[in-house]
Order: structure tokens, then sequence, then C-alpha cells
């Protein structure tokens, strides 16, 4: 065990810090009024189990928390001191200053999300796993600003979660991703990872509603099925299925649809223009579902990228 003692800045540093457990199950522990703080070259912390009662301060850098077993098990949301697995809880995480936060690493265990975690003091939060990440059955969210998952096989991120950004790389095969978010959410790059990759599997992203599913940086499945649920939708990068489906609707039921206006300014209505249309490379392309509101096609849609069949789907009519 390495043991930080309550006492203001025991470890205050202007360089790089790393902190060390090299036994298995050993623990780093930093007491409730100590301070590990550096002004440069970030934070490492190497430890199978951690108590982060005290802060770790190293603003606008770099804080890794990560065990040194490999394959041990990650819980952010918890720490009831289960042997192999790192726990973090909410409050633990809310004790790091950076303006990144990692946690894990390429040959870490499956990451566990078990409660609503908040690492309040932190602009970007990557997870890393050599496996995947679960939400122990909708048990768990993340609220951050924004968001990185770089992991090896399933996501199930699929409700209560808040973040502004969002980054996904899935590398094996049939690793589906699932996330849902509380309101708006933009694929973008996060922590050096660009826009969401996943290998021939099935994507799942929902906004809250009268929130907007924003596509800045290309979303590919590798041929998997892609279904994106949003109110207000805009697209700026691809989103390529490569042969296989994609579905737009909207988040709300009865909400109309309008093709061929990108204004995005129609209050209750998924507006989707056709150059928006034209970055969807797919075989089919679905618009709407059984309960969706009418669709009005208000200018001329040639969706370039669509080889087969595009579907219009409502619980109403279609208008021009």
């Amino acid at each position: 065990m390495i043991a930080i003692g309550a006492a203001a800045n025991d470890v205050d540093a202007t360089g790089a810090i790393a902190i060390e457990a090299v036994a298995d199950n050993a623990s780093v522990q930093i007491a409730a009024t100590a301070d590990v703080e550096t002004s440069s070259g970030g934070v490492t912390v190497i430890a199978d189990d951690m108590d982060l009662s005290g802060t770790i301060t190293a603003s606008s850098q770099t804080v890794l928390l990560k065990s040194k077993t490999a394959a041990d098990a990650i819980n952010l949301g918890t720490n009831a001191a289960v042997a192999d697995t790192l726990e973090l809880s909410s409050a633990e995480l809310a004790n790091v200053t950076a303006g990144t936060l990692r946690i894990g690493a390429t040959d870490a265990g499956a990451i566990t999300v078990s409660a609503g975690v908040t690492p309040s003091n932190v602009t970007n939060l990557s997870l890393l796993s050599d496996a995947g990440i679960g939400d122990a059955t909708n048990a768990g969210s993340i609220a951050v600003t924004n968001l990185r998952l770089d992991v090896d096989t399933a996501v199930d991120l699929s409700t209560g979660n808040d973040v502004d950004t969002l980054a996904v790389n899935i590398a094996d095969a049939s690793g589906t991703l699932t996330f849902g978010d509380t309101d708006g959410v933009e694929i973008t790059t996060v922590d050096g990872t660009t826009g969401v990759t996943v290998n021939n599997a099935q994507v799942d992203l929902t906004t809250g509603s009268d929130s907007t599913l924003t596509v800045s940086q290309a979303l590919a499945s590798g041929g998997g099925a892609v279904n994106l649920t949003g109110d207000k939708m805009a697209f700026s990068a691809a989103v390529n299925a490569t042969g296989g489906t994609v579905t737009l609707k909207s988040a709300t039921a009865g909400d109309a649809i309008d093709l061929g206006s990108g204004t995005d300014a129609a209050a209750d209505t998924l507006e989707l223009s056709d150059a928006e249309l034209d970055l969807v490379t797919a075989g089919t392309l679905r618009i709407g579902a059984t309960d969706a509101g009418a669709i009005t096609v208000s200018a001329a849609l040639t969706p370039a990228n669509v080889a087969t069949a595009l579907s219009l789907l409502s619980d109403a009519g279609i208008g021009d």
C-alpha cells in the first residue's frame, strides 16, 4: 500500500508525477485532506486498488488512473473493495482536476458504470479497455463535457448520460455501440479519437426530446445497422453503413418530418436536407417510424449514396 497522508500538497511538483503500487491488489490511498498536485506533465496512478479521498490536481493536463494487473475489471460508481477490480466512486472522480482524465488502458478488463458518475472537474473523460463497457442494466450513467470510449468489445451506455461531445472506437468485429443522452450530443473528436467507428456492428445513438444529434466527424459501422434517434439532426460528416441499413427517426412520437429543409428551425419537426441525406451511405435508408408524424418532401431529394431503397415511415401521411 502507498498512503499519502493528510497534509496540504503532500506531493507538489512542477513536472510529471507517477505513483505505482506494484503488488497484486495493492492500493494507493490519498487521504481526505491531502493533495497530489503538479503544474505540468500530468499525473499517473497505477494500482489495482485506489482510495481517492483526497485530491489530484493537474489543471489543463492529463491524469491517468489504471490497474497494475492487466485484465483487471474496472467499476465506476462504487468503491466496495472487490478484489481484482479497480473501483472509483463518483465522489472520487470529482476529486480529480484535469483537462483530460483517462481511466483504464489497452490491456484493461471490462468497465462497468454501476451508478451515475460525474467527474465535475475534468473536461475530457476517456475510458480505455481491452474488453467493453456496460451500465449494469441501466443503473449507471456518465455526465461530463466530452467523452471518449476506446475499447475492443461492446459498449452499452443506453440511458441517462449527459455529454456534449462523443467519440468512440470499438476494435473487435461485432462490438455493438448503444448510447443514450438526456439532451443533445455531437459526434466529433475527443482526446485523439475521431468520430464513431465500429467493426461490422450495430450502432444505436439516441438523444433527449427537443435536442439535436450532430454528426461533425464520420460515423462508420463497417456494414452494421445504424439507428439514429433525435428530434433534430445536423449532419456535416458521413454516416456510413456500407451496404447496411441506416434508420433516422425522431425521439418524440408524432413529430413531423421535413425532407428538403436543413434549417432545423421548425418546432416539433425533424428536418433533413438533400445535402445531409447525401452524406448517408447505406443499402437501405429508412426515415421515420410507425409512430412518426406527417412527412413533407419540401424540396427535390436525390440521396446519392443509398444503394437499394429509401423507405419513408409515418403514422400520418406524405405530401410535397
